[in-house]
Order: structure tokens, then sequence, then C-alpha cells
């Protein structure tokens, strides 16, 4: 089974942060494994503490859709995307 090294975790998360800045945004991105394992999770300088927990239910969720986030924005108001963060 192949795995998401963390050299490949880590430019992945870099690589997000530097085109999140190249639009005039701070973020926090977070990568996770097949299982929804975080394996890096990185906030900009200036991003607020809150992009923490929810690029981490970004991630999660896409991982449990085997689908991008935004492959799921019809979903969002149902009660599937109202499930309280934990």
């Amino acid at each position: 089974m192949k795995r998401l090294s963390l050299d490949a975790a880590l430019k992945i998360a870099q690589g997000t942060v530097h085109a999140c800045r190249a639009k005039g945004v701070q973020a926090g991105v977070t990568v996770v494994d097949r299982d929804g394992t975080p394996q890096v999770m990185l906030r900009d300088t200036l991003a607020p503490p809150i992009t923490e927990p929810i690029s981490k239910m970004k991630a999660v969720t896409a991982v449990n859709f085997s689908a991008p986030t935004s492959a799921l924005a019809q979903r969002a108001d149902t009660p599937i995307g109202r499930v309280p963060a934990w």
C-alpha cells in the first residue's frame, strides 16, 4: 500500500502556503494521510489561530469523501455539513 511520505506531505503544505501568499492570503494548512491522520500542519505567520482546526477539518473531510472539498460545496448546507467540530 502506498503511503504519503513526510517529505511529500511537507512539500504539499509548503506549496499550498506559498500559493495562498501569492493571493495575499495567510492560511493554515493540514496534510493528512489516507486514514485522516495529520502528517503536516503549518500556519503562516499572520494566519489566525482558527485556520488550524479549519484546515484539519477540511483535510479529514476530503479523505472521508475521497473528494476535494471544492466538490462538496452542495453538501455544506445539509446535516452532514453541520457536524460540530471535535
